[in-house]
């Protein structure tokens, strides 16, 4: 302080001043991740309204009826483990080793459904199931043959020979799956421009 001087009482500028005014609580809350946050509102809930909540999220983010449906029954039977015992990933271990006996892919699925689910809870689940990708049983040309040849030479539905060979031949050299070429329109095939359209559960591809 220099002699003579009439300094003006500290101020406090910029954020500190701002900060004064948020209640502790909230400035804690503000500066939470995310998850965390989530997982401080959702652990107040009943597990009835917290996997109620989830299913939100389920039906948000699927495309696949079937898929919705596995994930339904899995996380119902993991509510059921859970009883009154809020979700935790010790939890979530306990429930998924009771299926340590099943196949790898098997055990792979449901994993990777509780897994989603704690992520959106707000708590990690380390759990990695290494799965091996396989790929699909070779058919030789003699058994693709043999098949055509029985088609072609049917006593009964002559009319149809001609769509079997072709739905046949169109799944020999595209991949489809049986629904994918089940569902199939007429419109879907574009012959001018040499374009399938295939309409799958996940979505819809175009391929030529």
């Amino acid at each position: 302080m220099v002699v003579g001087s009439n300094p003006s009482a500290a101020t406090k500028v910029g954020i500190l001043s701002e900060l004064d005014d948020i209640p502790i609580r909230e400035l804690f809350v503000a500066l939470m991740d995310e998850g965390i946050k989530r997982k401080l509102k959702l652990r107040h809930l009943s597990n009835d309204k917290v996997f109620e909540l989830y299913d939100g999220e389920l039906i948000l983010h699927h495309r696949s009826a079937k898929g919705l449906c596995e994930d339904r029954r899995t996380l119902r039977h993991f509510q059921d483990s859970l009883g009154q015992w809020p979700p935790s990933a010790e939890l979530g271990i306990k429930f998924l080793s009771q299926y340590a006996h099943l196949k790898t892919a098997t055990l792979a699925r449901y994993t990777a459904t509780i897994k989603g689910f704690f992520n959106w809870y707000g708590e990690k689940l380390n759990v990695k199931i290494p799965v091996n990708r396989q790929l699909p049983p070779y058919v030789e040309d003699a058994d693709i043959n043999a098949l055509l040849e029985t088609i072609r030479n049917k006593a009964t539905h002559k009319k149809t020979v001609a769509r079997d060979m072709f739905l046949i031949h169109l799944a020999v050299n595209t991949g489809l799956r049986r629904t994918e070429l089940s569902n199939l329109k007429v419109g879907d095939i574009h012959l001018d421009q040499g374009i399938l359209v295939v309409k799958r559960e996940k979505g819809t591809i175009r391929g030529s």
